[in-house]
Parts: C-alpha cells; sequence; structure tokens
C-alpha cells in the first residue's frame, strides 16, 4: 500500500486493515490496540468510521502501530491535520503541506512528459487553444491570451513538450494542429495531484466571476438533500452528460471561440478576444 497516494487517512486506515486481515490471522483492532499503545481496542474502528478524530498524541501512536518510517509518519501527521482541518485557510496549509512531504518521483524521456502533462493545468488548455481559429504560434501572443500568469519561453516548453507526446502535430504546411493521439494517466499521477488540478480550475472558476461578463460564462448549483442511494445514479448522469458535450462539441462547427473549463460552472480560460 502506498500511503502517498491516500488523500483520506480514513481511507488508508480501512484499507491497511482490511489487506492485514487477509495476510495475519491473529490480526485484529485488539492487537493493534495493544502494539500502538491504546487503551481501548475499539478507538481506531470508531476512527475509522468518523466517529472519532485522532490527537497529535493518538497519531504518533498510530504511526508506530503502522511501522511507517519518519518520512511517512510526517506525511500520515500532515493527512490527519488535513482531514480534520475546519477552516479553509487550515485545509489550504495542510495541503501544501501534503504536497511538500509526497515524495518526487524520478522520471527520464516520455514518461516525464506525461507526468508534466497531466499535472500541470496549461498543457490542456494550450492544446485546446491550438484549435481556435485565431491562433497564433507566437509565443508572446499565448502567453498574454493564456488566463494564467506563464512566460513566453514556458510556452515554448510545452509546445515541444505537446509535439513529443504526439497530442499536436504540424500538417503539411507546418502549422500546428490537434493530433488525434490519446494519452493514459500513469500510475504516479494520483489523487494528489489530481485534487491539485481541481484546486488551480476552481480558483480560476472564482477569478472567473469577476473578471469574464455573465453572458461569457455560466455559474449555477444546487442544494438539495439527496439519498445515499441515489449518489451513483446522479454521478452516472453526470458522466452521461459530459459524454453528450462532448459529443456535441465533436459533432458541430470546428470555428471555436475560445477554450472553457466545464466543472458544473462553465468559464473560459483563454482570452484571444475581448468580451462584450
Amino acid at each position: 500500500m502506498d500511503l502517498y497516494s491516500y488523500t483520506d487517512y480514513r481511507r488508508y486506515l480501512k484499507d491497511y486493515f482490511t489487506s492485514q486481515k487477509e495476510a495475519v490471522l491473529h490480526f485484529s483492532f485488539r492487537f493493534f490496540a495493544r502494539i500502538a499503545g491504546f487503551s481501548s481496542p475499539g478507538f481506531l474502528k470508531m476512527v475509522m468510521e468518523g466517529q472519532r478524530n485522532l490527537s497529535l498524541s493518538s497519531i504518533n501512536k498510530v504511526t508506530k502501530g503502522l511501522k511507517l518510517s519518519q518520512k511517512e509518519s510526517a506525511y500520515f501527521e500532515a493527512l490527519v491535520l488535513f482531514n480534520q482541518a475546519e477552516t479553509r485557510k487550515d485545509k489550504d496549509l495542510y495541503f501544501e503541506r501534503l504536497a511538500s512531504l509526497k515524495p518526487h518521483v524520478k522520471f527520464h524521456g516520455l514518461e516525464k512528459d506525461q507526468y508534466e502533462y497531466f499535472t500541470q493545468k496549461h498543457y490542456v488548455i494550450l492544446r485546446e487553444m491550438v484549435a481556435l481559429p485565431d491562433f497564433k504560434e507566437d509565443t508572446v501572443w499565448i502567453a498574454q491570451k493564456l488566463k494564467m500568469p506563464i512566460k513566453p519561453k514556458e510556452v515554448d516548453y510545452s509546445l515541444a513538450l505537446l509535439l513529443r507526446l504526439g497530442l499536436l502535430k504540424r500538417d503539411e504546411k507546418g502549422k500546428l494542429v490537434q493530433a488525434e493521439a490519446t494519452l493514459s494517466t500513469p500510475p504516479e499521477v494520483d489523487s494528489m495531484e489530481v485534487a491539485s488540478f481541481h484546486r488551480a480550475m476552481l480558483d480560476e472558476a472564482k477569478e472567473s466571476m469577476w473578471d469574464v461578463p455573465a453572458a461569457w460564462r455560466h455559474f449555477s448549483s444546487l442544494t438539495i438533500p439527496i439519498p445515499k442511494n441515489s449518489i451513483r445514479e446522479i454521478k452516472s448522469r453526470i458522466e452521461n452528460f459530459r459524454e453528450e458535450i462532448m459529443s456535441l462539441i465533436n459533432q458541430g462547427s470546428t470555428d471555436y471561440f475560445e477554450v472553457y473549463q466545464m466543472n458544473i460552472q462553465l468559464f473560459p480560460v483563454t482570452r484571444t478576444k475581448e468580451f462584450k
């Protein structure tokens, strides 16, 4: 089990206990409580079920029972504090700590390019930006039109990476165009990187509420009670809706306007034209 792939410590503990019970016949909550130093054999079960939280002292006991290394213990502590944080400020603080404690995997060649693509939001946007009718292969122009701070030399590097990955290609006239290539997510791109990407896009959404006119964006929400047995169906319908949107775009006009990000919110992430 890779601790660093988890963003929920209770889920990690559940998976750990399941795997240990399968591997060790005598493993139990009572056994773990004894080696970790807990007086109550049922305490950790209540933690895993969300009925109790871990204190700093109990975190140390858990890491002892899990036989984590010093670095893993630091990550586990940050993970607990992140999950139990009550304010957005604390959440952000511990999320950044988690990101800093996560080991950096060393990649080479194409594998490194794939990892970068899936963990940096501007690559995804830049690939789609190439399809815009007014697109110019000018790094200064591109840097100005992307709605995020990026330098022309970074744009140049990014275009080269997209070409290496086969996500962009040059047509018979040497013009940059999208290729029909697809990439599978490398196993090292786990929930931490995915969470970072979505957090970054949510930040973009917040900015768009103020600097993009209402006619060119869409924000809506529902606050409703949902039965537990309906959650899977709702998620399935959201996925179906996403596929419908993709089909609509793929079968429609290629006279693209801007590159948009849709998370139920819809907002542009490029600005090649003036919004009026």
